[in-house]
């Protein structure tokens, strides 16, 4: 304790400062591994176990644990700019753009325990289908989708941000991911729209191209439109 206290103290502004660098440069990537596992865990079959609390970041180093306080007034305000807010994609940008706060990581949190909500037979009875990703970045998507009958949900988040976007950037934009795509089974809908920002995705030769999906968050929740 005395050895990080030390360390940490603001009589070291060298390593103050390198450890701050150090934040800058991997904290873009860090937040998208962690809202990519939030919706991994909102979508693959199983029950969404969400600790309260950690609907915003969660900065420990331990397991969460449910007998510290929690602020829920706070994340009551929030959740409600959230449903004053609607679906959208300006409001995506900007909850990106100051992703540092956490209200990012509620509004997915908010977005897909909803649609959950509103279609239990698919997420607690369907199909698990894991999807083909083609193009030079394959190695960096994760996609799949759950179906059950007409019901169809296609999830598609990336893997290794880092290497994608380099030091403190987000892997977001059409040129980075460089012509890679998803291939959706022939039978899913056709027109579909992201349940997280509400904009429309058309399919380009059968294919959907990840640039697209991800031009305004690095994630993606596609349901029939």
């Amino acid at each position: 304790r005395s050895f990080v206290r030390s360390i940490l103290a603001p009589s070291n502004p060298r390593f103050l400062a390198d450890l701050g660098r150090l934040l800058q440069e991997i904290g873009p990537a860090a937040s998208v591994n962690s809202l990519a596992l939030t919706v991994l865990k909102c979508t693959v079959p199983g029950v969404p176990d969400v600790y309260q609390g950690t609907e915003l970041w969660s900065h420990s180093l331990v397991d969460p644990d449910n007998r510290r306080p929690v602020d829920f007034d706070r994340r009551a305000r929030l959740l409600r700019v959230i449903d004053r807010t609607g679906d959208g994609r300006a409001h995506a940008a900007e909850l990106l753009a100051s992703w540092g706060d956490g209200r990012l990581k509620q509004m997915v949190i908010e977005r897909l325990l909803r649609y959950r909500r509103d279609h239990p037979q698919l997420f607690d009875h369907g199909s698990y289908v894991a999807l083909d990703v083609r193009g030079p970045l394959a190695s960096h998507v994760v996609a799949f989708a759950r179906q059950r009958r007409w019901d169809w949900v296609i999830v598609v988040v990336p893997r290794l941000p880092l290497t994608v976007a380099g030091a403190g950037h987000m892997p977001v934009g059409p040129d980075l991911w460089r012509g890679t795509s998803v291939v959706p089974p022939e039978r899913s809908p056709r027109d579909l729209v992201d349940v997280l920002t509400g904009t429309e995705v058309s399919r380009r030769r059968g294919r959907l191209a990840v640039g697209d999906l991800f031009s305004t968050l690095p994630l993606s929740v596609l349901v029939a439109s």
